[in-house]
C-alpha cells in the first residue's frame, strides 16, 4: 500500500477479484472519513483487476490505515503490500494505459479486417 498521487490517497494492490467497493469501505472506513473508493475493473468483463485506490479526507487517517492494514487479508487474500517507490504507481498506471491502448488498437484492426474481408468477398 502506498500513497498515490495526492495526500490521503492510497494504492491498494493484491486484492481478491471478488472484493468490492463496499468491502473496502467497511475495512478502511474505521480509520476515518473516506472520500472515494475506486476499484479498478476490466472494461470488457467489469471484473476487478485486483487493485484499488482509497482516498481519505485526512492524510493522517490514510497513513494510519496504511500502517495498520499492510499485509492484512480480505476475502481470503493478503493485500496492501508495501511499494517502496512512489513513482512505481505512476509507472504501473502508464503501462496499464499503454496495454489498454494496444488492446483497443488490436480490436479496431481486427474489426476493420473483418469488415473489409466481408465487403470484398
Amino acid at each position: 500500500m502506498v500513497e498515490a498521487d495526492r495526500p490521503g490517497k492510497l494504492f491498494i494492490g493484491g486484492l481478491n477479484t471478488e472484493t468490492n467497493e463496499k468491502a473496502l469501505e467497511a475495512v478502511f472506513g474505521k480509520y476515518g472519513r473516506i472520500v472515494e473508493v475506486l476499484l479498478m475493473k476490466d472494461r470488457e468483463t467489469n471484473k476487478s483487476r485486483g487493485f484499488a485506490f482509497v482516498t481519505f479526507e485526512s492524510p493522517a487517517d490514510a497513513k494510519d490505515a496504511a500502517r495498520d492494514m499492510n499485509g492484512k487479508s480480505l476475502d481470503g487474500k493478503i493485500f496492501a503490500n508495501d511499494i517502496p517507490d512512489k513513482g512505481l504507481v505512476s509507472k504501473i498506471y502508464k503501462e496499464l494505459i499503454k496495454l489498454n491502448t494496444q488492446r483497443a488498437i488490436k480490436k479496431w484492426a481486427e474489426d476493420m479486417n473483418r469488415h473489409f474481408s466481408k465487403e470484398h468477398i
